[in-house]
């Protein structure tokens, strides 16, 4: 009896150790980045192309955080509504930059939180942090508390105007994802999809704190308040180390918000 090898599969077989399309995609996207960031630094300040470097490195920072903590999610379609979520929240900084520096010329105050900011990082790398600290936050709570934020942020990117906003941003995103769990843990039989759309998509919340400033500050904060609250209230662990925390930065900016948050608690 003979037997025959059965016919491989028509087509054209991709050769031993040929590169994936995602592969060569990913390669030509990374050198066109980096092609254009050369090109920004020989033509922008490091106010813009700065944030060509802190951009990448949050979004490397984001993505697998929102993979992990999708995992207990039994909603798959989830993790791609945060993905677009964070992508709009960036388009949203850009947007809230061009209208700060742009039309309003820098009337804001982003622009005095840049300015300080900048000034803290200078004298922190020149070795009298001292002597500007005690200038430009005489007091740590309120404004002069954000003076303090961007200088921290600074230190570690350098004073970019776009790129202190893609930070204060990105923690303003993670304000709104505690929210977004504190709403899981209260109410889990609730419309978590029809709740994400409404808090991650609002334009108020896409636009107004994706800047340097308090509402950025306050909304990470309440945010981490608030996941700390339904912890607490369905006796899991870690509630209240979240809610310390949460009222505890709330306090450095707002602190008639930290009362009216704790009285609510009860």
């Amino acid at each position: 009896m003979t037997t025959t090898t059965p016919a491989p599969p028509e087509g054209r077989q991709r050769p031993p150790g040929w590169p994936r399309a995602n592969t060569i995609i990913g390669v030509v996207v990374v050198l066109a980045y980096v092609t254009a960031l050369a090109l920004a630094m020989s033509r922008v300040s490091y106010d813009v192309w700065g944030a060509m470097v802190v951009g990448p490195i949050l979004l490397v920072v984001t993505l697998p955080l929102l993979l992990r903590t999708s995992r207990r999610e039994a909603d798959p379609w989830m993790i791609k509504l945060l993905i677009v979520a964070f992508l709009a929240k960036m388009i949203g900084t850009l947007i809230r930059y061009a209208v700060t520096f742009e039309v309003y010329a820098g009337h804001a105050d982003a622009g005095g939180y840049h300015g300080s900011g900048r000034r803290l990082a200078e004298a922190f790398w020149a070795g009298n942090w001292d002597t500007v600290l005690r200038q430009e936050v005489p007091e740590l709570v309120g404004t002069e508390f954000m003076r303090l934020a961007t200088g921290l942020v600074y230190i570690v990117t350098g004073p970019t105007k776009l790129g202190g906003f893609l930070v204060f941003s990105w923690l303003s995103f993670w304000g709104l994802y505690f929210f977004y769990r504190a709403f899981r843990v209260g109410f889990p039989d609730g419309d978590h999809r029809r709740y994400a759309v409404l808090l991650f998509f609002m334009p108020s919340l896409l636009y107004w704190p994706s800047s340097i400033g308090k509402e950025a500050w306050m909304l990470f904060t309440l945010g981490l308040s608030a996941y700390g609250v339904a912890l607490v209230l369905r006796h899991r662990s870690g509630g209240y180390l979240l809610l310390a925390l949460g009222l505890g930065g709330t306090a450095l900016v707002r602190p008639h918000v930290t009362m009216l948050t704790f009285v609510a608690l009860f």
